[in-house]
């Protein structure tokens, strides 16, 4: 009998670790920081540079050279660096360890899934 409720036992334990290991608990953590993130790119932005420039006009009939003014504008280019806002890092954390979620808005909680005592973050739609 006693080795009956032995074996019974070992197989119970045996079960139980093995649907522990196989479980996934979805949960979520608070957050603790929330982080504006910006992208910088640069861009190559023109804007046109005008002299006025003095121009000899001959005259055919009497080979006289009369001189008139003429504006030239040459386009040239400059970089400008542009920052836009990418969206916010959230961080929180679930037993010591961090978990960093990008997402356009701050959020309040991270939702996160548990996988054999290790933490996974879930995706958010």
């Amino acid at each position: 009998m006693k080795k009956l409720r032995a074996l019974f036992l070992m197989v119970l334990v045996a079960l139980g670790v093995n649907l522990s290991a196989s479980c996934d608990v979805i949960s979520s953590v608070p957050v603790c920081q929330a982080n504006k993130v910006y992208e910088y790119s640069t861009k190559q932005v023109p804007y046109k540079v005008c002299t006025k420039v003095c121009v000899p006009v001959k005259n055919a009939c009497n080979c006289t050279v009369r001189y008139v003014t003429r504006t030239e504008c040459v386009t040239k280019f400059r970089c400008v660096t542009v920052k836009t806002f990418k969206g916010y890092e959230n961080v929180g954390y679930y037993h010591g360890q961090k978990v960093v979620k990008m997402w356009p808005t701050k959020l309040c909680r991270i939702p996160i899934k548990i996988v054999n005592g290790c933490c996974v973050v879930c995706n958010i739609r």
